[in-house]
């Protein structure tokens, strides 16, 4: 039996990382997203992927782009909190908020949000976006 052909409505980080897992398991996909090219939207300069969102990058990306993206990340750093007026109230540290972690896959990780839209987007170039 033929896979469905899956439609992933909206090519941001998520939909992009489910068209390289539909890939690796052989199923038809198609992205629809307004925005075809990478930097087609200003969206803010880093994203934090938390240790959910690394296995699930770990999951779906081939092995060449899983280290393309450990190359391309830095570790996620502590996480603050502001006032209005950007004075700092609390300040939790990376290691209490997220352990070291042997498994890269259960890292924290920050990474400019362009370069990894275009990290998912390798490898699927023939992947229609419409």
């Amino acid at each position: 039996m033929n896979a469905p052909h899956v439609l992933v409505i909206g090519g941001g980080i998520g939909g992009l990382c489910l068209a390289q897992g539909l890939r690796a398991a052989g199923v038809p996909v198609t992205v629809h997203e307004r925005d075809t090219h990478p930097a087609g939207r200003w969206e803010g300069y880093r994203i934090h992927i938390d240790p959910a969102g690394a296995r699930s990058l770990r999951a779906c990306l081939p092995d060449r782009l899983w280290r393309a993206f450990l190359d391309l990340a830095a570790p996620g750093g502590d996480f603050g909190f502001l006032t209005e007026r950007l004075t700092e109230l609390l300040v939790v540290e990376e290691e209490i908020s997220h352990p070291r972690a042997v498994d890269p896959a259960e890292g924290h990780y920050a990474v400019d949000r362009r370069a990894l839209r275009r990290l998912l987007l390798a490898g699927i170039e023939d992947v229609e976006l419409r």
